[in-house]
């Protein structure tokens, strides 16, 4: 009963049964099955089918208020056992994108090696998929990402770090690779890199979005790298466009430019995000580390 109870505490998240069967990984007959079941062991409907969606009964609502820090309680005490058996309760386990190391990470680390000299950190560099399986499984502490707040929210704890402009990677030999900045309409007719869903989860759908409001047009895409590297290649090579966060030009290889574009509204959130439970000291003090590191 208890996955089913934690399945159901999702689907209200969601507010829908295919988006909630998605982030799951769940195919929408099984999920439907899996409520069905829940409802009949506790003996009545949990949810009301709408037009525009699903919501929960007055049933479900209770069970929401009971079992949501029940669920979070459980979920933090395997945490910690996992931990425990591996011997790591003293480490902390911290993801991060490459390419915000240099100007994000190491300033933080730096200060909080100070007052935690002999703490133990597990440095891993992630893809944004990567870190957000990590989170969920359990198997990261802490993860420093542009994927999107509004997916991780709902999740886990997430702090701002700073908003990171957005560019565009263009082989040397594009016709637009001599300017000093873009607009996004300058790229229509362009073909775009595609980034696999697991590894950049809500990047394809963002550029989309991007493309329609300040480019008027539908992007065009090519490819399904498996890495910001691969995809920096593609851009190199096949003379695909890439629109990225600007960290990404600490990456770019040779025979791509990195441009600017002047589209204010472009952007990726560059967020530091951890599970909702309690905080132990050295995270707390981590945390603490990189408001410090951005404030100075």
């Amino acid at each position: 009963m208890l996955a089913n109870i934690q399945a159901y505490l999702i689907v209200v998240q969601e507010g829908s049964l295919h988006r909630a069967a998605k982030r799951l990984n769940l195919s929408q007959s099984a999920l439907s099955r899996q409520m069905q079941k829940l409802e009949h062991e506790l003996g009545g409907p949990l949810l009301e089918r709408m037009t525009t969606g699903i919501r929960p009964t007055a049933a479900g609502r209770a069970l929401v208020s009971k079992m949501a820090a029940v669920i979070s309680n459980y979920e933090t005490a395997l945490v910690e056992v996992r931990r425990n058996i591996r011997g790591t309760t003293d480490q902390l386990r911290v993801g991060y994108l490459n390419s915000a190391a240099r100007d994000y990470l190491y300033p933080a680390l730096a200060k909080f090696r100070k007052e935690f000299p002999a703490a133990k950190l597990r440095l891993l560099d992630l893809s944004p998929g990567e870190m957000l399986k990590g989170l969920r499984e359990g198997e990261l502490d802490l993860a420093m990402t542009h994927v999107g707040a509004e997916i991780l929210s709902v999740d886990f704890y997430v702090r701002r770090i700073t908003k990171l402009p957005g560019v565009a990677a263009l082989s040397e030999d594009h016709p637009l690779s001599g300017r000093a900045e873009l607009k996004l309409a300058d790229l229509k007719g362009s073909v775009f890199v595609k980034s696999p869903e697991s590894d950049m989860p809500g990047h394809n759908q963002r550029l989309e979005r991007y493309c329609r409001k300040f480019g008027g047009f539908k992007p065009r895409f090519i490819g399904r790298p498996q890495s910001l590297a691969e995809g920096l290649n593609l851009v190199a090579n096949d003379d695909a466009v890439a629109i990225l966060p600007q960290i990404s030009k600490n990456l770019s290889p040779p025979g791509v430019n990195i441009i600017p574009l002047t589209d204010k509204d472009i952007g990726w959130e560059l967020v530091l995000v951890w599970k909702r439970r309690p905080l132990d000291r050295s995270l707390r003090a981590l945390l603490d580390a990189f408001s410090k590191a951005s404030k100075g």
